[in-house]
């Protein structure tokens, strides 16, 4: 597991193999098709307890999560995961 703490705080584990998985590949490749596919991409980045910490993370005090809040973790995380493997 790689332990990965974004630039707003928010830390999580991923899985060492996550950039080999060909499900995260076909969900990329989906959101160009389907942008709710985005969806299933965090669920298969951080699982489902990790995407609910996430939105937990991202909530406004007014209740509200945002689609680019959550977009802009996710991307960090990848390539935070990315950058560690070389």
């Amino acid at each position: 597991m790689i332990k990965v703490k974004t630039g707003s705080g928010f830390e999580c584990e991923i899985r060492d193999n996550i950039g080999d998985d060909y499900r995260v590949l076909k969900a990329i490749r989906g959101l160009s098709e389907d942008p709710l596919a985005f969806l299933d991409l965090v669920e298969l980045i951080l699982g489902a307890d990790g995407a609910d910490a996430l939105e937990k993370h991202i909530e406004s005090l007014e209740g509200y999560v945002s689609t680019a809040g959550m977009d802009r973790e996710i991307t960090e995380i990848f390539n935070a995961v990315k950058d560690l493997k070389k």
